[in-house]
């Protein structure tokens, strides 16, 4: 377990030397306080932030939020941004505040990244894109990935795999991430990505939406999908983009392959451009 995950944010500030003018904390001008563009929680659930605001209405913010000092006496949010909203739709003039130092970009994305696992404020999808963007921008590896937040390096990679999931079944997990009635988790997510074929997950998705169906069952009808393919089946379901590839390289154009439905899609832009399609099918039968 990474120490800066376990001991919290504000360790971070208090195992620095508070006598240093930059790890000064207290009160900060709301104004003053600009939002951090890689924030990994994208998703701000209306309910609960309304929750908050009467939180901090009757009681104060309890847990200063993390900034960190940018040019012309101005801060970066680095962690604590619903605290942050819910100050300025109550018009508040100034928010407790940790200043603290941070040396790279890749640092303020951790911290937030922290801070939002610790509280279990992300979503899958929200954790997911977070981790992509350590992976892709900063080019760590899943072990480091891992190794920064706190968690398995099984776990980052398992989380990221949630990316490739069609974007309906995506916006459906953001949509409902507090709703505990929602029978589909990260858990049925992972689960489903298992099968590959983009028209069997999305089946599956709305099976188990209607019947509410456990991961356990979840886990049952994929190994009963994937036992009952064809050698041929699981052929084109694992190189479907491989041979994708292959054709569009040969025509010349955009082909489609579904190994479900068990057709070949090839897209023209022109009577002239079908009749050049042709042509090189059927010469390659002579």
């Amino acid at each position: 377990m990474n120490n800066r995950l376990g001991k919290g944010i504000e360790a971070l500030i208090n195992s620095k030397n508070l006598d240093d003018r930059g790890y000064i904390d207290g009160f900060v001008n709301i104004n003053k306080i600009k939002t951090n563009p890689n924030q990994p929680r994208k998703y701000f659930n209306q309910k609960s932030l309304d929750k908050l605001v009467e939180s901090i209405k009757e009681k104060g913010i309890l847990q200063p939020i993390a900034i960190k000092s940018i040019d012309d006496d101005y801060f970066e949010l680095i962690a604590g941004e619903r605290r942050l909203r819910a100050a300025k739709i109550l018009k508040l003039e100034t928010v407790p505040a940790y200043i603290i130092k941070v040396d790279s970009e890749v640092e303020k994305l951790e911290l937030a990244l922290i801070e939002n696992i610790q509280r279990n404020d992300l979503n899958a999808i929200e954790e997911a894109e977070a981790y992509n963007l350590l992976k892709n921008k900063y080019n760590l590896t899943h072990k480091e990935i891992a190794k920064r937040v706190g968690k398995s390096r099984t776990e980052i990679t398992r989380t990221l795999e949630l990316i490739k999931l069609p974007n309906n079944i995506k916006d459906a997990l953001i949509e409902n991430s507090n709703d505990s009635t929602f029978p589909f988790t990260r858990g049925h997510a992972r689960t489903i990505l298992i099968l590959k074929d983009s028209i069997k997950i999305q089946a599956l998705y709305q099976r188990i939406v209607k019947e509410k169906l456990s991961v356990r069952k979840t886990e049952q009808l994929v190994k009963k999908v994937n036992k009952n393919l064809t050698p041929p089946e699981r052929k084109t379901i694992k190189n479907i983009l491989k041979e994708e590839n292959s054709l569009s390289r040969v025509l010349a154009t955009k082909v489609e392959v579904s190994s479900s439905r068990k057709y070949i899609k090839i897209h023209f832009k022109s009577e002239k451009d079908k009749v050049r399609i042709i042509d090189i099918i059927a010469s390659s039968k002579k």
